[in-house]
């Protein structure tokens, strides 16, 4: 089976690990755990399977950026391009499986008792960091300009009152 995307939401089961290679590129793990889980008859949200441990790795500045962006117990958002089953077994012939989230994404969500735009952490949309020019920022609202004149401020206004291309 091939995923080709992925994307969801869930608990960072503990505080990012930050470790270096041999040749010091930055590496930064994020475990997230993930429940199904559905409404029942009375409209309240019940668990539906069990849990769902997912890895997302970053590397270099984004490792670094990362490393200290969130805590155990955030909700985090992903998305990613795939994803990789990796086997694994202990010493003692236990076995398992690590599901790896390729190239991820992450938006951290604030807590329920904090704004939900971020506040100066050095963060854009899905978590970008804001010093990377290509990156998405969270959009501000728009003010509504009086229907019958065109925004000052809209570069793709065609009787824009400067005449300066909107670039």
């Amino acid at each position: 089976m091939a995923v080709k995307h992925i994307s969801g939401t869930g608990n960072l089961g503990s505080d990012p690990q930050l470790r270096y290679t041999k040749n010091g590129t930055a590496v930064c793990e994020y475990s997230l755990g993930a429940t199904a889980s559905r409404q029942n008859q009375n409209g309240q949200w019940e668990e539906n399977g069990a849990p769902l441990w997912l890895s997302l790795t970053f590397w270099g500045d984004e490792a670094e950026h990362y490393a200290h962006a969130a805590k155990r117990g955030q909700l985090i958002e992903f998305h990613g391009t795939g994803l990789t089953l990796d086997p694994w077994s202990t010493q003692d012939g236990r076995a398992g499986i690590t599901y790896r989230v390729i190239n991820p994404a992450i938006r951290i969500r604030p807590p329920k008792n904090q704004p939900t735009q971020p506040t100066g952490n050095g963060q854009g949309q899905w978590g970008a960091p804001t010093d990377n020019p290509w990156a998405q920022q969270p959009t501000q609202p728009a003010q509504q300009a009086p229907a019958n004149q065109p925004a000052a401020t809209d570069p793709w206004v065609i009787n824009n009152s400067d005449n300066n291309p909107p670039f």
